[in-house]
């Protein structure tokens, strides 16, 4: 029997997971991006890295070869607990990113394409039926763009730009991973939310006080919130899993010696878990 679940990720720091690939412009290290919507991306592998490395931290041996299965760099030919591991990891896909506003500090901002990305993984995990209402009513609010009066945003024309408070809408999944956070996103079209520019930071390698090597590299900002969804052959081990990670602080990605990549994770708790 297999179980599904939906977890959110919410960077408490800036966030590098690179894509490695080689560039010619001024940013040296680009973030990982989907190869549909170019939208900021935690690919699977680079995700089930970071978790592992997480578990091999807090769990037993046994739980973490039973997870994700052997690990390439060590000799496990003898090891009768070998071969793969029992939980699949889907990527990790962009929901919300802060946006600057001019009458606090920022806003959650998110575009239909994003929303209907989410909605397809709830779908696949199971969610309660209490919970459908409320997701069918933001998937129609979706619809329409209202320009939002009085406020100005970086980055993005207000004119595009729709607030939707969730409390109102007795919307109710995003209260555990907006807790401390006003109850209200902002949704934007598409193209808005793909154009949105990713801070870039400036890196650079000193020696004797003298510059050796500057480099560019993309971040995406803190308060950026992410979500994956985990399929597992087995589901005392899911349990298991859940446990060891719901509301735990992850390192994720690049350079965590300087802060960077630092996460929680939260199971969505609307969700039935898809059993087969």
């Amino acid at each position: 029997m297999s179980s599904k679940n939906v977890y959110f990720i919410k960077t408490i720091t800036n966030l590098h997971v690179g894509s490695g690939d080689t560039t010619y412009g001024v940013i040296d290290n680009m973030v990982q991006r989907d190869c549909v919507t170019n939208y900021p991306i935690i690919n699977s592998s680079s995700l089930k890295g970071a978790l592992r490395a997480f578990f091999e931290c807090t769990g037993s041996k046994d739980d973490v070869v039973k997870i994700f299965g052997k690990d390439s760099n060590t000799n496990l030919e003898n090891d009768a607990l070998g071969g793969k591991g029992k939980m699949a990891f889907f990527d990790a896909k962009i929901l919300f990113r802060p946006v600057r506003s001019n009458k606090r500090p920022y806003v959650l901002v998110t575009c239909p394409q994003a929303l209907s990305d989410f909605f397809e993984y709830l779908e696949i995990s199971g969610i309660k039926e209490d919970e459908k209402e409320g997701l069918k009513q933001l998937k129609q609010l979706t619809k329409n763009y209202k320009k939002v009066e009085d406020e100005k945003f970086e980055n993005i024309s207000s004119i595009k730009l729709q607030e939707i408070d969730l409390q109102s809408h007795s919307i109710n999944i995003f209260n555990d991973i907006l807790k401390g956070e006003e109850l209200k996103i902002y949704i934007t079209t598409n193209e808005e939310f793909k154009n949105l520019e990713l801070p870039v930071i400036a890196r650079n390698q000193l020696e004797n006080g003298e510059s050796k090597n500057l480099w560019y590299e993309e971040v995406v900002p803190r308060k950026s919130i992410f979500y994956f969804m985990t399929n597992c052959e087995d589901t005392e081990l899911d349990k298991k899993f859940e446990g060891a990670i719901n509301e735990k602080l992850v390192q994720i990605g690049g350079n965590a010696t300087i802060g960077y990549g630092f996460c929680n994770i939260d199971i969505i708790k609307s969700n039935e878990g898809n059993n087969e």
